[in-house]
Parts: C-alpha cells; structure tokens; sequence
C-alpha cells in the first residue's frame, strides 16, 4: 500500500464543504463547520446549494491562495516524514488486523482547507486539513486508514455486508468510528497518537449501564482477536445505538 499526498484543488475542496453543509448525515458537524467558515447557516440553507457554492467559493479562494507556500512546505515534510515511518505503521496495522495490505491498495491523502475531514471509502482518499501539525496529520492519516482496512476485514468477518452502510448515519460507520480509540491507544500506535481523544469528544462522555463507552471498547479489544472484537463490538452498538447518537 502506498499514501500518496496531494493538494486538493480549490473546485473540489468547495463541493466537499458544500455537500457536508447541505446533507442532513452530516448535522453534527454542519454547525462547527460554519461557524469556522463565519457563514450564517440558516441563510444557506435558504439560498439552496447551488448559491451556497457561490457564496462559499470566493471565501475558499482567498485563503487557496494565500495557503500556497504554506501547504508546499507541509507536504515536502510530511511525505519524508511518512517515509521514514511508513513501513512501522503498515506493521502494527498488519498485525492488530490479521489483515495483508494488499500491494495494490494506493490511498490518496488530499491536503484540504475544509476544517472537516471526509474520508471516500470508493476512491480510497481522505482529506487532511493543512493547518494541522506534522505530527497531528501523521495522527489524522493512520486514523483514516485504519478505517480503510476496518471495512476491508469487516466485509471478510460479515460477507453480505452493505457497503454503502460503511458511510454516515449507518451502524457499522459509527462503531468504525467508537473504535478507533481503542485501536489507536491499545496498541503500538500510540506513540503517534498526540491526541487525548483521538474519536469524536462527545463518546468518551457516554455511559452505558454505568460503564464509560470508551472504557468498555479498550477492554473488549485487549481481551479479544479483531474479529470476535467487530461482531461483539456491533452488538453493543446495535444494542445501545440511541445513548449514542
């Protein structure tokens, strides 16, 4: 497998913003989206997606350009920093997922102005938000290629899966999301994990018959193989799906 790092243009960094504001999967983040951007939400949802993109693109140009220098130095550092790393991090991911990263499985990690990061599970690309750290983007990277091979193991662990449910508001997306906590902090990566909370803030807050969520995920995975860990893991998100949404 190979991470190959480019600047997303300005055009598709756009769309990207303007489809998280306009589809309802993505509510949670929408606020803290606009408020980021300074737009008045509501406004946009008045004037439909296609003035939304005109109102948003001017705002993304100017910071497109004036972030030129900046995001070139960013990805001649961190694409020496991933190789060095590189072949440690395919390692331990290897092994926490009895799980062969086929050869041929290139990602493309897209450095974005969008302060939301989508992934795109059917084109095998992420977005990076350029303003992080070196090592806050390495962090970000390795969280969205563990989701990559998550969906890869979970489609051999439950052969008549959906695919199109490994994407928000579905089950298995939110549980890929629940355990990344736990993959990252139980494992040998977390020494790249410069994150307290590498999920979403809000799980660590969850208690679930007097249990923290993300207390109970780190044990179930230190005590089971990847695959009893996904089909137990679902369960308790199938079961408890309404304390956490």
């Amino acid at each position: 497998m190979t991470l190959t790092f480019k600047r997303k243009c300005l055009e598709e960094d756009c769309k990207g913003i303007v489809d998280i504001l306009y589809e309802e999967k993505y509510g949670r983040v929408q606020k803290y989206l606009s408020q980021f951007l300074e737009l008045d939400l509501e406004k946009m949802y008045e004037v439909g997606k296609d003035e939304g993109y005109k109102i948003i693109y001017p705002i993304l140009k100017k910071e497109y350009e004036s972030s030129e220098v900046v995001i070139a130095e960013k990805l001649y550092e961190i694409k020496r920093y991933w190789r060095k790393e590189e072949e440690d991090i395919l390692e331990i991911l290897n092994s926490v997922f009895d799980y062969t990263i086929k050869d041929e499985k290139d990602i493309i990690a897209e450095f974005s102005i969008n302060a939301v990061c989508p992934r795109y599970l059917e084109k095998w690309s992420f977005d990076v938000n350029y303003r992080k750290s070196i090592e806050e983007i390495i962090l970000a990277c390795i969280h969205e290629i563990i989701h990559f091979i998550w969906f890869e193991k979970w489609s051999e662990v439950f052969p008549d899966s959906n695919k199109n449910e490994y994407n928000a508001p579905n089950t298995p997306w939110l549980l890929s999301e629940i355990v990344i906590d736990a993959i990252l902090k139980e494992t040998r990566l977390e020494k790249y994990c410069v994150d307290d909370k590498p999920a979403y803030s809000y799980f660590y807050d969850i208690m679930i018959e007097d249990k923290n969520m993300m207390e109970y995920f780190r044990e179930l995975f230190v005590s089971n193989n990847i695959q009893d860990f996904m089909i137990k893991g679902y369960k308790y998100v199938l079961k408890n799906r309404e304390m956490i949404c």
